[in-house]
């Protein structure tokens, strides 16, 4: 549906450098990185809001034009949320999401503005304007615009950074259903991959401005290539074991009566997860999640297959 053909972006340095990327229709990709690597000129890119050093963006087999060559320099058919939020700042919240279905009969559209309100939870701000919204108000408001616009392919760069667990979940679970009833594609951008996990099919990690990896979600978070790549998708626990390097996640473990000694520190209990921190024999920090507290020392070993039973 859309693709990224070997792109590069110059400004004042190259940003991105020979970057392929396909979204299939009916799926979710999860970009991450560090802060600078390139995420957010990506979306853009695919977007068509930024020009192209080299290479070219595909949209339904159909190239798309550099930015410069348009008099707008977007498509109704992807709609890209950034932290621009590109608002209408002295329309109200009401008018921001209305002005986007104008061609829809009148009940249709007001039922589907009354909805997107809903979803996005701004209904005691519904006749407030644009410019004095907070900046999590802004960011929801945008979002709502954009799924307004029912567009094919949705960008979204750091769509929940201001949002909380409770509304992030409602939000996802409403994109997750568009997928499938819709079978939209999606592309979203998180400086915090933990919470991509259970929503994106695949996930591909961004570094110097290129693409190092792209594997299934799974994959991704249980066989990382290093410790860097890992920890961007949640805790990684690293020990030496007979000269070698190990990583592991938190759940990633068996109570025995032999292997790594652990010796108890605290615990952090998080509602659904007791986090448990101890030491090595190596002064190597080793964390545990599990459903009850580990207030005690003990042994452990590695069991790459416990995530799976």
């Amino acid at each position: 549906m859309l693709e990224a053909i070997g792109i590069s972006v110059r400004k004042e340095h190259l940003i991105l450098e020979d970057v392929s990327l396909f979204l299939e229709a009916g799926k979710i990709i999860g970009v991450i990185g560090k802060s600078g690597e390139g995420k957010t000129t990506l979306l853009k890119s695919m977007a068509g809001r930024t020009s192209l050093l080299s290479g070219k963006v595909i949209f339904e087999g159909v190239p798309l034009l550099d930015p410069s060559d348009k008099l707008i320099p977007e498509y109704e058919d992807i709609q890209l949320v950034d932290q621009d939020f590109g608002l209408s700042l002295y329309q109200t919240v009401e008018e921001n999401i209305r002005e986007k279905i104008l061609s829809l009969e009148k009940k249709t559209r007001d039922d589907f503005v009354n909805e997107l309100i809903d979803l996005v939870e701004l209904n005691e701000a519904r006749n407030r304007k644009a410019n004095l919204l907070s900046g999590g108000e802004q960011q929801r408001l945008s979002i709502a615009r954009a799924i307004a616009k029912e567009p094919k392919v949705f960008l979204l760069d750091e769509p929940f950074a201001h949002l909380d667990q409770r509304l992030r979940l409602k939000i996802v679970n409403y994109f997750q259903e568009l997928v499938r009833s819709r079978n939209v594609a999606i592309i979203i951008v998180s400086h915090d991959g933990s919470e991509l996990l259970g929503m994106v099919d695949l996930i591909a990690y961004l570094k110097n401005g290129s693409v190092k990896r792209i594997d299934d979600a799974n994959t991704f978070y249980f066989q990382p290539t290093n410790k860097e790549e890992g920890q961007l998708l949640g805790h990684l626990n690293e020990v030496i074991l007979e000269g070698r390097l190990q990583l592991f996640r938190p759940t990633e473990f068996i109570i025995s009566d032999f292997g790594i000694a652990l010796k108890y520190r605290n615990t952090i209990h998080t509602g659904l997860f007791y986090f448990n921190y101890f030491e090595t024999e190596n002064d190597e920090e080793v964390m545990l999640a599990c459903s009850k507290p580990l207030d005690y020392d003990c042994f452990i070993n590695i069991d790459r297959n416990v995530h799976q039973r």
